[in-house]
Formats: C-alpha cells, structure tokens, sequence
C-alpha cells in the first residue's frame, strides 16, 4: 500500500527472537525494502546483512541482490568497513562484486579491474563469477591503446618549468634514441601535456591522454597526487618523478621512479654500518621540514641495522655560526665547575638514569655522554678525567642532512672542535661544487649518496648525446625522465603487451632494468627499488665509491 512509514513504525516494535530463521529473513527484507523506497540506504543495508544471514540457501542469491542495491548507494568507506568486517565470510563476495560494479559505473575504469580480478579469485565458486567475467573482458577492452603512445605530463609553465623542461629534453632523447635504434611500427609518440601547477589540469590532462589511447603516463614531477589519483581511477599506468611520500601507493596503477629521501638514507646506512663497520652515529641537522624528515628516517635505518645514535643536535639553517650545537655533541658546551676540574670520576652507570631530561647536577653536558655510553652498554673508559677544553667525540660518522651552502659552513667548524677522524655523512644535495668551493681541504672521509653520476661509466653514452643535443651536462631529472620513458618504450613495444592492464603487470615483474640511474626494479607498492651511486670528495672532485 505504499505506508513505507508505517512499515517502519511497526517493525520497531516486533522482536527478532520471535521470529524462526526464515520468517525473521522475510521481516527484515520488508522493513529493508521500506527504507529503500525511502532512499535510506543505510539502514536498508544494516536490515538487508540481516536478512541475507537468515535466508535460507536457495534465497541467498534473491537475499544478496538486495544488499547490493543497498550497497550500491553507500559511501565506499562504509562499504570496506563491512566488507572487513565480514572477514571473507558471505556476503563478502556479494559486496566486493558490487562495489567493481560501481567503480566501473563511474567510470573508475583501474579501480573496477582490482576489484573485479580480486573477486573472481577469491570468490571463483561465486553465483556471479560469471558476471564478473563478462565485465571485466569489457573493461579490459577499454583499456587497449592505440599504437606506441605514450603522455607526458610535466610543469612547462610556473615556477617549476625549468624543471619540467630538463626532464622532457631526457624523455626526447629516449624517444630518439629508441625509435632509432629498433624499426618500430607503428613509430613510437609522446604527448606532452603541461600541468601548469594546477591539480584540476592535471587531471583533466590525465583524463585527455586516457580518452587519446596512451599507453601509459611519464610524470609529472609537481601535481603528482591529482594525477596519480585520475591516473589510477582510469586505469593508465603511470611512473611518477616525485618525492611526494607514499605516492606510489594510490594504487596499483601508479608507479615512482626518483630519487626519495628513503633511498638515500637506506644506502647510507648499509654502506656505513655494513662495509665500513661504523656502528656509533652523530645526527647535526637543519630546524625545518627538510632536516627533521631525513632526521627521523636516518634514526630509524639505524635501529633496524645495530646502529648507534649517540648524540643529536639541531640548529638554525639561516645562521652561519654553528659552534653551539657542535659543542654540545662532544660535551664543549657546558662550563665545568673550578671544583672538579683536572680530576678523575668513576663511571658508574647506575648514577646516570636512561630519563637524561631529569638529570639534575651541575654537569649536564659531562651526564649526558657518560648517560649514553651507559645507556648501551659499553664503558668506553674506566674512569674520566674532566677537561674543559677537550671534546668528547664519541661517534665515528656525523649525518648532516642539508644543502651545500650551509653544510660547506659546517664542515669547517667540525674539524675546528676536533672532530677530525669522524665521517661525514649527507644527502644528494652535496653533490655540488658549492660545497667543494666552500669547505675545501676539509672535506675528508665523505659519503654522499646519489641517483645520477654523469661520470659513471654506465651514463657516459647518456651523457654525450645529450651535451651533443642540448649543449648542456644533465642531472638527475633529465636522467629519470630518460630512464622512465626506455622502461615504457621497452614493455609496450614488446610482443603481446597490447592494453594498460598488461603494461601494469610488465613493470611490476620486469627484471632489473639497467638505466643511468642504476639498476631499478619496482616494488610491490609500485615504488622504485634503486641501486644508489655513492660518492666521495677526492683531490677536488667528486669521484664514485666502488661498494
């Protein structure tokens, strides 16, 4: 009679309990199917789930109809919560299909595919197995490309488009080089998009690229999330040059091949405590966004590898004396009373408490090293004589995660407070003639980890044809974009590649592709896993660690 109110009014006041199994089924599907015609989808769902579990086996697919159309009006985080909650168990296998059914009915063409493919693996005795078959031999359909095509999404216009044209002159030369070097057909294309530092054309250019049958999507560099998100929807592979964190696990269809704060730290620290057998580590780093990521990330590596942080000290990147915190990493800092000067103390690590911010006593800078030393159980001395004037420099390397102009301003005041023998450790920033400039002679024992070395002997053909073409040397960016576009024209000219869906499975089990930034395979998350260069300061230049 259409009285879906009074439907509802009156179900609330009968009890489930009385109800045998099948009856109970049938309520909660009426009351469900009031609250449908009432749009209110949520509790429809709620009785619908109950229903189904009531329903006796020759109903369940009638049963499991209905919660579909619930679920198909449910927002997708709602929906994972029950899917998660069910644990496999039916209606699991009803909700996962539906919910490939709505992500293709928006168009999310990547994201109905991993649905769908997880469906039928994991539910293949499924009633709609069949179905999910069908849809997705027709999505895949959608996702064949036209030809050798690949986009190119970069900043060619803002306050990144120097960067974005570096990197585009090293996708042209890939393009070059490849198209001559094999005789392809159809011929190999790029089409460049420019992302213009605006999120929304960088989507709406993802969605151009998709609609022109591109294969796959090199870039952007800035932009990367909107892109990866509309690339992901869409279903096109697409490698990223960004250090955005985690970008790569948008999805499965996004990819990053960069050089990312994490690489850099877990090659220094395998490098260091590995084949040089350093195992105690001083942390000096900048006061800002830069330092602090690299700090934690550093800390962390160490921990997993038996390392030891033994002091650490942060300062204002904006000054030029540096002095303070330097003497607070070997005990300088601090005044020692006329008292206890020139005499012995025991170390007794019972009298320096692991709580080193509640020391109380006039020796902070003195407690805090002896605290340390205790902390890890070792007694580097038996007993210590307190001077005023000698550091205490017990670490072997000094991490300093900053850019050339300050660290070259560091490095010097180091070796100022006897912190001569110690290692000094950075990022990729100091491969820069700045820092040699600045810190001269005193750039001894140095590691500096790098994605490109332009001297290596595997970049010199790069190297040449690009100076040859552009007058110019070329850096990473040129060297990533060139070594992301090789990887695409390799895995889409290949026999049998012919839709995106392959081109995806392609880059996540191709083996280590031996490019100008190094041996790289990628990940189950889609990120890069890169075999790093590692550099050092000998006679004046930089020159490659052989590890």
């Amino acid at each position: 009679e259409n009285r879906y109110d009074a439907v509802i009014d009156y179900g609330s006041t009968l009890e489930a309990s009385r109800f045998p199994g099948v009856m109970r089924a049938r309520v909660s599907r009426i009351i469900g199917d009031a609250y449908m015609e009432k749009e209110s989808y949520q509790e429809a769902f709620s009785l619908f789930l109950a229903a189904f579990a009531d329903a006796p086996e020759e109903d369940r697919i009638h049963a499991g109809m209905r919660l579909m159309a619930a679920a198909s009006h449910l927002d997708p985080d709602d929906l994972d919560a029950a899917i998660a909650a069910l644990e496999g168990r039916a209606p699991a296998g009803y909700l996962l299909f539906q919910k490939g059914l709505t992500m293709a009915d928006d168009g999310r063409v990547g994201d109905a595919i991993t649905l769908l493919s997880a469906f039928v693996e994991t539910y293949p005795e499924h009633a709609f197995n069949d179905a999910a078959f069908e849809k997705l031999a027709h999505l895949q359909s959608m996702a064949y490309f036209e030809g050798h095509r690949i986009g190119v999404l970069l900043p060619l216009s803002g306050q990144y488009a120097t960067f974005g044209r570096n990197a585009l002159r090293g996708i042209e030369l890939a393009l070059t080089e490849y198209s001559g070097r094999y005789n392809i057909d159809p011929p190999l294309e790029i089409l460049v998009h420019d992302t213009g530092g605006d999120p929304e054309q960088t989507a709406q250019a993802v969605r151009d690229l998709s609609g022109k049958k591109v294969a796959a999507i090199v870039g952007p560099i800035v932009m990367a999330e909107a892109a990866a998100k509309e690339a992901q929807k869409m279903g096109i592979p697409i490698i990223t040059l960004s250090q955005r964190p985690d970008i790569q696990e948008t999805g499965e269809y996004v990819f990053r091949n960069f050089l990312t704060p994490k690489m850099q730290v877990e090659t220094l620290v395998s490098y260091t405590t590995g084949t040089l057998g350093l195992t105690r580590f001083a942390i000096l780093y900048p006061d800002e966004a830069y330092g602090e990521t690299f700090l934690h990330l550093f800390w962390d590596e160490l921990i997993e590898h038996g390392g030891i942080v033994v002091g650490v000290e942060k300062y204002n990147p904006e000054k030029t004396d540096f002095s303070d915190p330097i003497k607070k990493l070997v005990g300088l800092y601090y005044d020692v009373p006329e008292s206890l000067k020139g005499r012995v103390l025991p170390v007794n690590r019972q009298l320096f408490p692991m709580d080193l911010e509640n020391v109380d006593g006039e020796l902070p800078g003195l407690v805090r090293v002896l605290a340390e030393n205790a902390a890890v159980g070792e007694d580097p001395w038996d007993e210590t004589e307190v001077d005023e004037d000698k550091a205490i420099v017990d670490f072997d390397a000094v991490f300093i995660p900053d850019r050339p102009a300050v660290a070259g301003l560091i490095i010097p005041q180091l070796r100022y407070y006897d912190i001569s023998d110690a290692y000094l450790l950075g990022t990729n920033l100091w491969h820069s003639q700045r820092l040699i400039d600045i810190a001269g002679r005193q750039l001894r024992k140095v590691v500096v980890p790098e994605g490109f070395y332009g001297k290596s002997q595997k970049a010199s053909r790069f190297v040449s044809q690009f100076e040859g073409i552009y007058g110019d040397t070329p850096g990473i960016i040129e060297a990533s974009g060139y070594d992301s576009a090789r990887m695409l024209f390799e895995v889409i000219t290949t026999p049998g590649i012919d839709n995106r869906v392959a081109v995806k499975n392609a880059l996540l089990t191709m083996p280590p592709f031996d490019g100008v930034t190094g041996s790289t395979v990628f990940d189950e998350t889609g990120d890069a896993v890169k075999d790093l260069y590692l550099l050092e300061v000998v006679r004046g230049g930089f020159s490659e660690i052989r590890k």
